[in-house]
Order: C-alpha cells, then sequence, then structure tokens
C-alpha cells in the first residue's frame, strides 16, 4: 500500500479535476475556469485532512490505537491542514482576480451570480470562516498543539466545506434559499459515507502490525456499538429525504428567480452608469435599487474633451464608442456589397464575435447570427417577433429590451452610430434568411 499511495494522490487529483468539471462547472455551461479543479482539490485536501485529524482523536480517546497516535502527529497534521486553507485562499483569489481585472461578461457573471439574491452573506461567510478564522486561530503552535481547540476548528473547517460546496453549486439555483431537502440529502451522502468507513475500520487493524517500524500489536477494531450508530445515522438520514422528497421536485420552482431579479450586478452598475456617465463603480452598484431601463435616458455618445484628449473613445455610455467622423473603411468602397462588407469588419472590431457565432453550430453565450434575418425569435417575454431589419438594428442599440428565450442579458447597450447598425444589419441580412 506504501508503494501506491503516491501514485494514487496523483490518480486522486486527476479525478477529482475532472469530476469537478463535469458535476459542478457545467452547471453554468457558458462559464469555464483552468483553475477550478485545483480550488476543489485544495477545499478537498483540507477537508481530509480535518476529518483524519478528528477520526484520528476519536480513535485514541477511545484506546483504540494505544500510544501509536499521539500530539506530535496530530501536530504535523493541523501543519498540513493550515498550509492547504492557505493554498485554497491563493486559488480561489487567483480565479476571481483574473477575472474581476478582465470584466469579459460571460465569465463575470459566474461571481455575480453569487453576489446577489442572498448569497453575498454567504461569499461573506467563506471569506471569513474558510480562510481568515482558521488562519488567525491556527497560525500559533500551542493553539495547533492544544488538542481540544484543534478539533473544534476541524469541525469548523469541515462545515466551511460544506458551505464552499454549496455556494458553488446552488446559486445556478436562484436566489438563497436553505431547503430541508438539502440537510437531508447532505445527512444521507454523509451517512453512507460514514458507515462505510467505520465498518472497513472494524473489519481491519487499525495500525500497520507488521511494519517493522512499529511495535507488534495485537489487531484493534472499532467496537459494534460504533458501526451500530453510523449504521443508524444512515436510517435517520433516509428518513429525512422520505420526509421531504416531495419537496424535491418544487426545488426548482422555489428557487426560480423573480422578474426583479434578472438583472444581475454587471447590468444594474451599467444601468446606473447610463444615468450619470461618470458613476464610480461601487457607487453605482450601491445606488441601484428598483430601476428598471426605461428609467435611464439615451445618452449622447459624444466624449468629453478630457475623454477624448486621454483616449480616443467616449465611455459616456453602455459601452465605449469611437468619436469622430464615421467612414466606411477603403477597402469596402469597391466592394460588390459595401454596407455588408464594413458591417462584417465591425463585427469584429468592435467585438461582436467574441459572443455570437456565424456557422450555425457553435454553441456561444449570445444567439447565432447565421439564418437570424427573417427568422422568426421567441422572446423571454412570451412574444414572437420576425427579425426584420428594425428589429435587428433595435438589438444591437437596445438588447435588453427583446431577449431571446435561452439566453441572458450579457450583452450590454451600444450607442453605436446609425450608418454602423446599417452597416451590421446588411451584414446580417448576407448570413441567410431564416424561416
Amino acid at each position: 500500500m506504501q508503494s501506491l499511495a503516491a501514485p494514487s494522490l496523483i490518480l486522486f487529483a486527476l479525478s477529482l479535476t475532472f469530476a469537478s468539471f463535469d458535476w459542478l462547472m457545467s452547471l453554468e455551461a457558458a462559464w469555464f475556469s483552468t483553475i477550478f479543479g485545483v480550488i476543489i482539490f485544495a477545499g478537498s485536501a483540507v477537508s481530509i485532512l480535518a476529518l483524519t485529524i478528528l477520526i484520528g482523536m476519536s480513535l485514541r480517546n477511545r484506546g483504540l490505537v494505544g500510544d501509536a497516535i499521539n500530539t506530535e502527529h496530530f501536530h504535523d497534521l493541523s501543519r498540513l491542514m493550515f498550509g492547504f486553507i492557505c493554498f485554497w485562499t491563493y486559488v480561489q483569489f487567483s480565479q476571481w482576480m483574473l477575472i474581476w481585472y478582465a470584466g469579459i461578461p460571460e465569465e463575470a457573471t459566474w461571481f455575480h451570480k453569487r453576489w446577489e439574491g442572498g448569497w453575498m452573506a454567504v461569499s461573506y461567510l467563506l471569506i471569513a470562516g474558510h480562510f481568515l478564522a482558521p488562519f488567525f486561530l491556527l497560525i500559533s503552535r500551542v493553539q495547533k498543539r492544544n488538542l481540544r481547540w484543534l478539533q473544534v476548528m476541524c469541525v469548523w473547517v469541515i462545515v466551511m466545506h460544506v458551505v464552499d460546496i454549496y455556494w458553488f453549486i446552488m446559486p445556478q439555483a436562484g436566489p438563497f434559499q436553505l431547503q430541508l431537502a438539502d440537510i437531508g440529502a447532505l445527512l444521507f451522502v454523509g451517512g453512507v459515507f460514514f458507515a462505510y468507513v467505520f465498518w472497513q475500520l472494524g473489519r481491519v487493524p487499525l495500525l500497520p502490525v507488521g511494519d517493522p517500524r512499529l511495535q507488534r500489536l495485537a489487531p484493534l477494531r472499532v467496537s459494534m456499538a460504533l458501526s451500530v450508530l453510523m449504521a443508524f445515522s444512515v436510517l435517520l438520514a433516509f428518513s429525512v429525504l422520505l420526509a421531504f422528497g416531495a419537496g424535491c421536485g418544487q426545488v426548482d420552482s422555489a428557487r426560480a428567480p423573480s422578474p426583479d431579479d434578472e438583472h444581475d450586478i454587471v447590468e444594474r452598475s451599467q444601468l446606473a452608469a447610463l444615468e450619470s456617465g461618470t458613476m464610480p463603480i461601487e457607487q453605482a452598484m450601491a445606488e441601484y435599487t428598483t430601476k428598471t431601463r426605461a428609467d435611464f435616458p439615451a445618452i449622447s455618445p459624444e466624449p468629453s474633451e478630457d475623454e477624448s484628449a486621454l483616449s480616443g473613445w467616449s465611455y459616456k455610455g453602455a459601452v465605449a464608442i469611437a468619436p469622430g467622423e464615421v467612414t466606411m473603411p477603403p477597402e469596402c468602397t469597391g466592394a460588390g456589397d459595401p454596407m455588408a462588407c464594413w458591417g462584417q469588419k465591425l463585427s469584429n472590431s468592435r467585438g461582436c464575435m467574441a459572443c455570437h457565432s456565424v456557422d450555425g453550430e457553435k454553441q456561444q453565450p449570445c444567439p447565432n447570427w447565421k439564418g437570424v434575418f427573417g427568422a422568426d425569435r421567441l422572446l423571454v417575454s412570451g412574444e414572437t417577433v420576425t427579425a426584420d431589419e428594425a428589429y435587428l438594428a433595435h438589438s444591437i442599440t437596445n438588447s435588453w429590451d427583446q431577449v431571446v428565450q435561452g439566453y441572458a442579458k450579457t450583452m450590454p447597450p451600444y450607442n453605436f452610430p446609425e450608418q454602423e447598425v446599417d452597416a451590421l444589419v446588411a451584414y446580417l441580412k448576407t448570413l441567410g434568411e431564416g424561416g
């Protein structure tokens, strides 16, 4: 077994990484993170070490391992746990910092869901409970060697790990709303796990009695009473699931966000910024309450003198728009369809292709453009409209007014000049007509 320990750790890390992709990251189809598997591994390592300490203390207190486990072992395990707590914080912050710095809507939306609908309190709890509290309460050597205190902290760390996994999963279902079915599921899965663990502990020696580095001891086994207790916990958890199982089918509807929750935090800050033009993001987020898009007047895309001098772009609107005279690129003037040629170039220079696709197959966070002209579009309001020239132009400049079902409000409104809107519509028309 000792020879298999190191390769098994590598296998565990790989399998856990791909399991986190399939079971957790896939809940947000348009979102991905290359460090996601590392975050899940770090959190799992923290909880595994905490659980190992708790089980070791339990066996030691019952005299089932003699003097083979002592304070030095728990001190070493607590130092490992402390290190992985810091590592978990490092990778979590790294993911958040990179997404925040890039500011890409389809990436930032994942964190926005965890910052509204009651999830902000859970996010703060993780910061305080999964890092700050264990860090300062376990940083001292004295605290790590105080077994009673260490036992309390291990229980706390495991609870925070459960909250962490809950925070990964449940925001996809809507606002925070703790259900009894959630508790029942945790009790059932945890009961099955611990029943199996203690059943295995009762079947084999708890110490490697054949190891020449340890004094030979008689096989020490877990008492039958402990196994019966764990089996009872499984039955109790299963009873909870049966009692509240009827509510499981209603979880989705109970968690479904109301119309007031449709705007995510980035949309709210953008709407508030539309009203002022220069409002800081923190102030915009704080002042936005119950306003809708109709509350905000249209804003001219003309830049201020300071803005033009600094960067040549105007930010007095939802999206930066280049100031100055709007002219068609010279290479499009001699094209067969100059406006469509210009629109194709705009679709790349304006960043449209970062979200949309024109191949008719590729799945993107935004609707596919192939065959969109003339197609019937089913909106989130339940209304069906035909994608004619007027609809396409309105969707470019006022994207939040007529959102197609199956898509989120990812694209902010654009203050494009009218000539550029006409060029984009002309390009969309060349991508085929829908039926």
